[in-house]
């Protein structure tokens, strides 16, 4: 908008008073999506039992979702330099997921398959772990559910280093 007037009316004046409006109601907007992203922090749950990952989370409606190891083909994990990182669950579920409701725990560009994704977790590697052992327990003979391990690289794109058995 400062732009626009800059090179429409030549003034600096005015180009400062048109993003002046402006500003105020782009605060106001970036408070609330700070509010609404530390409020889905703390109202996110991921526990991971000897059968099955259950995920609550929501806000003002809760939401629980069971997904048993039976129907988990596979997890990704992606560690960021701090440590926390996100698995993705690939999923063969019966009835697909809504993308609108797994929001924001979801794994993001996949909306034809939508996956069901743990977000932020500290200690991400300690995590998957956890998953891998859990899904040993309950399917010993079963095959494994293969962990792709990523780390952002320097540049920012994602480098894969390697794969383990879950």
């Amino acid at each position: 908008l400062a732009w626009h007037e800059l090179s429409a009316s030549g003034t600096t004046r005015d180009a400062v008073q048109a993003a002046a409006g402006v500003v105020p109601g782009a605060l106001v907007a970036l408070a609330l999506l700070a509010a609404l992203a530390a409020l889905t922090t703390r109202s996110a749950f991921y526990t991971i039992t000897t059968r099955r990952v259950v995920m609550r989370f929501g806000i003002a409606l809760p939401i629980v979702l069971n997904i048993p190891f039976k129907q988990i083909k596979s997890a990704d994990l992606r560690v960021y330099s701090d440590g926390t990182g996100d698995i993705p669950l690939v999923v063969s579920a019966p009835k697909r997921q809504s993308m609108v409701v797994l929001w924001p725990h979801v794994r993001p560009w996949r909306a034809r398959d939508p996956q069901p994704m743990l977000r932020c977790i500290p200690d991400a590697s300690r995590v998957a772990e956890i998953l891998a052992a859990a899904r040993r327990v309950e399917f010993p003979d079963a095959f494994a559910v293969p962990v792709r391990v990523e780390t952002p690289a320097p540049g920012g794109a994602p480098v894969a280093h390697g794969q383990a058995a879950a």
